[in-house]
């Protein structure tokens, strides 16, 4: 079973995401990128960075299973790796799951979103000093974002209190629905 994560930018899927993956209990399935990292983002957890010109390499070779461009960037999903050491987890907008999600056929999806209130978003995205022209970008799609994952998602959990919580809540549910033991995660 893979879980697709999804929600509207700044609501905190990739953090939720990295602290589940350094217990053991998600194994991180990122999106290829040629947009350069912001300040403080891994590699590796929602976003494997790289070249133009090597994105456009990997597109001709066949290597993704779907790819899209987003905010003057492209986006590609490789195939899912045959090996697995946790839950495989794909962070994602909600207008991607059907393009994604179809790839991992025959195998079961399930889609968990993240959101936060309006204005922990615009809290959040001004952190990430993004150029107006994005920051405003991300922001006016919050609300058709928030629509179409509560339309799609089989949880939503909010992340408006500590992070500590959304992500104790988040790992309880990935626990419960992927019938995780305890003593299986670090």
């Amino acid at each position: 079973m893979i879980l697709l994560i999804i929600g509207p930018s700044g609501s905190g899927k990739s953090s939720v995401v990295s602290a589940l993956s350094g217990s053991g209990l998600l194994q991180p399935h990122p999106t290829w990128t040629d947009r350069a990292p912001r300040q403080g983002e891994l590699d590796g957890i929602e976003h494997r960075f790289t070249t133009a010109e090597r994105f456009n390499e990997l597109t001709d070779s066949g290597y993704f299973i779907g790819t899209t461009e987003r905010f003057s960037h492209h986006y590609g999903l490789a195939r899912w790796p045959d090996r697995r050491t946790g839950v495989l987890t794909v962070v994602l907008r909600a207008d991607l799951v059907d393009l994604f999600a179809a790839a991992a056929a025959p195998e079961p999806v399930l889609v968990y979103q993240i959101t936060a209130s309006r204005q922990q978003v615009i809290e959040r995205l001004h952190e990430r000093d993004l150029p107006d022209d994005e920051f405003r970008s991300r922001l006016d799609e919050h609300d058709s974002e928030l629509a179409l994952g509560t339309s799609i998602a089989d949880r939503t959990f909010v992340n408006d209190t500590d992070l500590a919580t959304t992500i104790a809540t988040v790992k309880a549910a990935v626990e419960a629905d992927f019938q995780v033991d305890e003593k299986q995660v670090a």
